[in-house]
């Protein structure tokens, strides 16, 4: 009643049976106490027992128990431990990744296990994979951190009678990513517009500036303005470029705006970005005229000096009355320090004159009206 093994090698040919595959093992099971049929399984020993293998025991009675137990007897023996394959996860994992899930595929039916140390035997293993249908294989693991790498070791054991175990390690390799570089630095920003002159008339701009990340910019016409403290944000921001309208502009002023930016990261320039730029005016001034002096250098000569704001020609027009009538030759040299000698004049005689300069445009100054006496030094 109880059940046994029974390990059965092949014996001669079948009689009767035209088939070298046909064979007959004979078993002798007398000393099987009470036997049942239905509780023997027979095991193939060797590599000539097939499917079409049979086997009679003789339970020394004259009982046939064939039918009994070849139910039991129809593969040959299964002597090679499960082909393991398509193991995961692998290569590199996100950053953050703090758990996955281990997971093999079997060739055949098996349960199967895993190590953290590699050449551990299947019967010390600790950790088993779970499994629905005995052919593939889950594991969940936890506590992965990030910038490291990880190794896990599987073994598998299959269902045979006698069961088959993998000696050899089946390797499950993995990291996790280490998490990006924190960005600490501001953008930097170039590009600024506009520049220079703008045309007289000019009553509106586009201020624009570009930046080497995404940012958000804003600006501001007084310097030192904290990004935070800034008021007035550009229309057209959050990427690399950066544009804003700008109105009210004037003839002949000048303009400066101040900009500052910040990152995604929250990272902003502490430092201004400077935009300047001018409006020209819409009329055309001359030089500006100052320092006019004259002194003495004889009885009838005296020399003329002025300064301008801009190199500019010298002329000195002069007489007796404020009509002048007499003018010193062109100098048209365009300096800023001017002197002009004036000869031939009569002692002790009251003279008006002027002085006349024009700058490199053709705008020309002419000064008030002053007066000298030609006299002893």
């Amino acid at each position: 009643s109880q059940n046994h093994k029974i390990f059965a090698a092949s014996g001669k040919q079948t009689p009767g049976i035209n088939s070298t595959q046909a064979k007959i093992a004979v078993v002798n099971i007398t000393a099987l106490k009470d036997f049942n049929g239905a509780g023997i399984t027979l095991v193939p020993v060797g590599t000539d027992m097939s499917a079409t293998s049979a086997a009679i025991l003789d339970d020394g009675k004259g009982t046939n128990v064939l039918v009994a137990v070849m139910s039991r007897f129809t593969n040959p023996a299964d002597t090679t431990a499960p082909v393991v394959s398509n193991g995961s996860p692998s290569g590199a994992l996100p950053s953050g990744t703090t758990s996955k899930t281990l997971a093999v595929t079997t060739n055949e039916k098996s349960a199967c296990k895993y190590s953290t140390s590699s050449g551990t035997a299947y019967a010390d293993m600790t950790n088993s994979f779970s499994t629905s249908d005995g052919i593939s294989h889950s594991a969940n693991i936890s506590g992965l951190t990030d910038g490291k790498s990880y190794n896990y070791y599987v073994r598998c054991i299959d269902t045979a009678v006698i069961p088959n175990v993998d000696t050899s390690d089946y390797k499950i390799s993995f990291s996790i990513n280490s998490p990006a570089p924190q960005d600490v630095t501001p953008p930097t920003i170039s590009g600024g517009s506009p520049t220079g002159t703008l045309a007289a008339g000019t009553a509106q701009a586009t201020l624009k500036v570009s930046t080497n990340e995404n940012a958000t910019c804003k600006y501001s016409t007084t310097s030192g303005t904290a990004y935070s403290s800034m008021s007035n944000t550009f229309s057209t921001t959050g990427s690399t470029s950066h544009s804003t309208s700008i109105s009210g502009l004037i003839d002949g002023k000048s303009y400066s705006y101040f900009v500052r930016c910040r990152d995604a990261a929250g990272n902003a320039t502490t430092n201004d970005y400077p935009v300047s730029f001018s409006v020209a005016s819409s009329q055309a001034f001359g030089p500006i005229i100052s320092s006019v002096s004259a002194k003495t250098l004889s009885l009838s000569s005296v020399v003329v000096t002025w300064k301008t704001d801009k190199p500019a020609t010298s002329q000195v027009e002069y007489g007796t009355t404020t009509s002048y009538g007499n003018s010193t030759s062109l100098d048209s040299n365009l300096v800023t320090s001017h002197s002009q000698d004036l000869t031939g004049l009569s002692k002790n005689i009251r003279y008006h004159f002027r002085v006349r300069s024009k700058d490199a445009n053709g705008n020309e100054t002419v000064s008030g009206d002053s007066v000298f006496r030609a006299r002893n030094k």
